[in-house]
C-alpha cells in the first residue's frame, strides 16, 4: 500500500484502460489467517490509487465509499480494431461490445 511506484512496470506494460484498486475483503477462510485490521480502510486505499494515478498518468474515474474500491482510467486515446477508444464507463463499454460483437457476426454469417 506505500510503494505504489513498484505496479507502474506493469501498467507501462500492459496499458490497461482500467485500474481497480480495492480493500481486502475479510471474509470466508482468510478470517482464520487473517484479522480485519489487515483490511486497508477507504482513506488508505484512496490514497494509494491517488499514488498510483499521479505515477501512471491515469485518473480516478469512480470511488465508493464505503465497498473501498477506486477506479482509475486512461485518460489517452488508444486504438482498439483501428479505432479511437477512451474508456467512459461501464455502460458506454457495454453499447461498445455489443457493437463490434454485432460487427464481428457479420463477417462470420
Amino acid at each position: 500500500m506505500d510503494m505504489p511506484e513498484k505496479f507502474d512496470f506493469i501498467v507501462e506494460k500492459m496499458q490497461p484502460d482500467v485500474i481497480e484498486c480495492k480493500a481486502y475483503a475479510w471474509m470466508g477462510y482468510s478470517r482464520q489467517r487473517l484479522s480485519n485490521d489487515n483490511s486497508p480502510d477507504y482513506a488508505e486505499v484512496k490514497e494509494f490509487a491517488e499514488k498510483l494515478g499521479r505515477k501512471t498518468g491515469y485518473e480516478l474515474s469512480l470511488s465508493k465509499i464505503g465497498s473501498d474500491i477506486m477506479l482509475l482510467r486512461r485518460p489517452t486515446k488508444r486504438i482498439v480494431s483501428k479505432e479511437e477508444f477512451v474508456y467512459e464507463g461501464v455502460e458506454k463499454e457495454k453499447v461498445l461490445q455489443e457493437e463490434y460483437l454485432k460487427k464481428v457476426m457479420k463477417k462470420i454469417y
